[in-house]
């Protein structure tokens, strides 16, 4: 019998910074790499660094040590990211994610 549960995963964490929100959303989408832990990785090599590409539709992902891709979602695509403001709002990045067992 597996032990496995199915159910959707849902992390949720909030911090009050002192900056606005469109310059909290740019330092975190230009400076993950800065912060991301290396272990937190769902490509098949070292984390080299992640990009958030700055623009609508753009691809977040991680490059690898070794050059490879692995594709973690897109920035926002809906009507709300087209003004500056929404785009600092957490529901407009599409996260693709994976769990796994790096054990």
């Amino acid at each position: 019998m597996s032990t496995e549960s199915t159910a959707a995963v849902e992390v949720v964490r909030s911090d009050t910074v002192p900056l606005s929100q469109a310059r909290t959303f740019e330092l975190f989408t230009t400076r993950m790499t800065d912060f991301w832990p290396k272990e937190h990785s769902i490509g098949s090599s070292e984390i080299a660094e992640v990009v958030v590409e700055p623009h609508t539709g753009g691809r977040w992902f991680e490059r690898g040590v070794d050059g490879s891709e692995c594709p973690w979602g897109r920035r926002g695509l809906g009507s709300a990211a087209k003004s500056g403001a929404a785009l600092a709002d957490r529901r407009q990045l599409a996260i693709r994610s994976g769990l796994r067992n790096r054990g």
